[in-house]
């Protein structure tokens, strides 16, 4: 008869969490537990329009929970993809770019469809695939409505350069990730940017914005960094200034000619992708293995 897995509790338990901490493992099983800050840290969004960073980072399950011990994050992820079909695949044709992002505006998409276009305008032969529902939230304030409306404008002017996929299952998003060459984060505010490894996992480097822990998981020799003015919050967080009207449209207008200068830069001398996207397969491979990882958390949850 086999032995009753002992239970390890998490916060949530999302699709983040299941890729990341509800492994398959031997011994135990992840769950998800009554959090008091949890509880918390919803109010206060809802009643502030923003994260309080204490309270997400805070955890106390007020023995509620018939847990040995608590996980609440771990960047795991297996290879999609192996060197060999890496070291021979083609740059030569038309190059595919690709965002993934919900949340359209904060993470940049509006930005990469401004690029993209002069791109395209310039003559280059490239594709921008974007996987997103558009919506307007961007943190701190809302995106405005014009925005939007020039967004969809250069998407529908494109003539099909630009493809926009509102809403696909996680399947559908790989196999579009499986076959892109680049894949696009250039950011405003991502704590961690989990898709960049996902990206990775498919030998597909990103551009992404140097905030937060993006520039601790991308780099030049694996991607491409665009590096944004930042600021220290009443926290002590380095973020992109974007406090008022004006900042935001000087912010905007940096990263597109950012993303210009990348993009144009690409498709001018592509020789760098074969080194790139290597190099971001072995990323994962040596630091973010699921085997590896569960047989390390094993041995830990182990001593609990």
């Amino acid at each position: 008869m086999d032995k009753p897995k002992k239970y390890i509790g998490t916060k949530y338990l999302t699709y983040a969490e299941k890729r990341n901490i509800a492994l398959p493992f031997e011994s135990y099983e992840v769950k998800r537990t009554i959090d008091i800050y949890v509880l918390l840290a919803a109010g206060y969004l809802r009643l502030k329009g923003k994260p309080n960073h204490q309270l997400v980072n805070l955890h106390n399950d007020l023995n509620f929970n018939d847990c040995i011990g608590f996980h609440l994050w771990n960047p795991s992820q297996n290879l999609n993809i192996n060197e060999s079909a890496l070291t021979s695949r083609d740059f030569t044709q038309t190059l595919r770019f690709i965002f993934v992002g919900r949340d359209f505006f904060r993470k940049g998409g509006y930005e990469c469809v401004k690029a993209f276009t002069e791109i395209v305008n310039q003559g280059f032969d490239a594709e921008l695939i974007i996987v997103s529902q558009l919506t307007t939230y961007d943190y701190p304030n809302p995106a405005p409505k014009e925005n939007l409306e020039h967004a969809i404008k250069l998407i529908k002017d494109s003539q099909d350069k630009i493809k926009l996929f509102n809403e696909l299952n996680n399947q559908e998003v790989l196999a579009l990730i499986s076959k892109s060459h680049v894949g696009l984060l250039p950011t405003y505010n991502d704590s961690y940017g989990y898709s960049v490894l996902e990206f990775f996992s498919y030998g597909c480097p990103v551009i992404t914005t140097s905030i937060l822990a993006l520039s601790e998981i991308n780099h030049q020799d694996r991607g491409w960094l665009v590096d944004m003015p930042l600021v220290e919050n009443e926290e002590g967080i380095k973020l992109i200034d974007r406090t008022s009207p004006d900042k935001v449209r000087r912010i905007s207008n940096l990263l597109t000619e950012s993303l210009i200068e990348i993009l144009s830069s690409i498709l001018t001398d592509r020789s760098q992708l074969s080194s790139k996207s290597i190099a971001s397969l072995k990323y994962v491979k040596l630091n973010h293995s699921q085997v590896k990882n569960i047989k390390t958390l094993e041995q830990i949850y182990g001593n609990f």
